[in-house]
C-alpha cells in the first residue's frame, strides 16, 4: 500500500490517494511480487469502502511453473482499528508509522513490498516512508527528513531505532541527495516535455 495524503490549510487531511503495486513490478536493486486490487465502493457516493489485494508469489510460481492468485490482504481488517476509508481514518493509521513500536509499520511494509522483502525497516528507512506518506509536497518531504533525522540522532546519541547517532548523519546525506537527484530528473523530464 502506497498512500499519500492532502491537506487543508489548518494541516487536516482532506483527501488521500493509494498507488497499486505493479502487475509487471521492477524496482532498483530488488524487486517484489505482481499484485492487484479488487475495490469495494459505495455505487451512488463513489466512496471507498475497502479493497482486496491479491498477489502471486513469483517464487512459488516459478518453482510450480503455475501462477497461482491469492489474497494478500483486506484494508479493513489487516490494519486493526480502521473502521472506515477515510482521509481522518488512514492519517491517524499513518501517524502510528512514526511509532517505531507499534506493528502497523510493520504490516505496510510488508505489504508495500507484496511480501516480497523479508528485510526489516527501522530508523531512516522507517522515516523515509512516513515523510513520504505525510508530505506529498517536496520541501515539506525534505523538511520533514531533515529534522526528524535529527531528533532521531540526538535521542539518547543513537537512532532510537538501533541506529547509533554516528551512523545516522552519513545516512542521511545519502537520503537527502538521493532524493535531490530524484528531484533533478524529474525536473529535467518536465523541461523536456
Amino acid at each position: 500500500m502506497i498512500l499519500s495524503f492532502l491537506y487543508n490549510s489548518l494541516g487536516k487531511p482532506v483527501s488521500w490517494m493509494m498507488i497499486a503495486p505493479s502487475i509487471s513490478p521492477r524496482r532498483m536493486g530488488e524487486s517484489n511480487n505482481p499484485a492487484m486490487r479488487l475495490y469495494k465502493f459505495d455505487t451512488d457516493s463513489g466512496q471507498v469502502l475497502d479493497y482486496t489485494q491479491y498477489y502471486l508469489d513469483l517464487d512459488q510460481a516459478n518453482l510450480q511453473e503455475e501462477a497461482v492468485w491469492q489474497p494478500e490482504y483486506n484494508l479493513t481488517t489487516y490494519y486493526y482499528g480502521l473502521a472506515e476509508v477515510s482521509s481522518v481514518a488512514l492519517h491517524n493509521l499513518a501517524d502510528r508509522f512514526s511509532n517505531a513500536d507499534d506493528t502497523q509499520f510493520a504490516k505496510y511494509y510488508r505489504a508495500n513490498s507484496v511480501r516480497y522483502s523479508t528485510q526489516s525497516c527501522e530508523g531512516i528507512c522507517l522515516l523515509n516512508h512516513y515523510c513520504a506518506i505525510t508530505r506529498l509536497d517536496y520541501r515539506e518531504f525534505r523538511h520533514c527528513l531533515e529534522t526528524s533525522a535529527k531528533a532521531l540522532a540526538s535521542k539518547n546519541g543513537s537512532g532510537g531505532h538501533g541506529f547509533p547517532g554516528v551512523a545516522l548523519v552519513p545516512l542521511m546525506a545519502c537520503l537527502v541527495a538521493l532524493v535531490n537527484f530524484r528531484t533533478a530528473v524529474v525536473e529535467a523530464v518536465m523541461v523536456s516535455c
